[in-house]
């Protein structure tokens, strides 16, 4: 059905309407016309500089974050009164080492009977297996010394002979020394399989 048509607005309703949003100063004369304080109205460098700050306060405000205090979601539980009965005693510092006891105990290690006698025992048999052999190495160089020892006519035909005939002995000397000494770690000293021979 048709419907009646509406009434038609007044320059005045039309006029409020254009003013919303506007400042208070602007104004509309009696034909309709909207007028418009001379200082309302915006130069082009004015423009252009109000762009340019709104355009850098954007940039400062994306770039630059509110400074937040970073706290701890789980606090310690405990205190400073631990380490401080951990700590010494300041008169057992100041008292010095005389009575203080030097001897080292250690809390984490479980004493077991017997170890020290076994320490004792392994210790005496090192010390008798050692100095057998060195009285079997030293017995070797002193019989090879007493074999050495030149008599009076050996001495005349040892000063007759050159130098070589000297560095010679030295140098056999030398050889049975080592020669001992390899005895000694032989029969001594485990060999590694790997080293053996393989003797058919």
């Amino acid at each position: 059905a048709p419907t009646a048509p509406k009434a038609r607005r007044s320059l005045r309703a039309k006029a409020t309407k254009l003013k919303v949003g506007l400042k208070s100063n602007a104004s509309v004369d009696d034909t309709g016309k909207l007028q418009v304080a001379a200082k309302d109205v915006l130069s082009k460098r004015e423009k252009r500089a109000n762009k340019h700050s709104s355009l850098v306060k954007r940039i400062e405000k994306s770039t630059t974050k509110p400074f937040k205090r970073r706290r701890p979601n789980k606090k310690l539980i405990t205190t400073m009164n631990n380490l401080i009965d951990a700590l010494p005693d300041i008169e057992a510092l100041v008292q010095g080492p005389n009575n203080v006891n030097t001897s080292l105990k250690h809390k984490s290690l479980k004493s077991r009977p017997g170890v020290m006698k076994k320490k004792d025992k392994l210790e005496k048999v090192e010390m008798a297996r050692f100095g057998q052999n060195m009285a079997h190495i030293m017995g070797i160089e002193q019989s090879e010394m007493i074999s050495n020892v030149p008599t009076t006519s050996s001495k005349m035909e040892a000063e007759s002979l050159p130098d070589v005939e000297f560095n010679t002995h030295k140098s056999t000397k030398i050889a049975k020394r080592f020669a001992a000494l390899r005895a000694w770690a032989i029969t001594n000293m485990e060999k590694h399989p790997s080293f053996e021979k393989n003797t058919i």
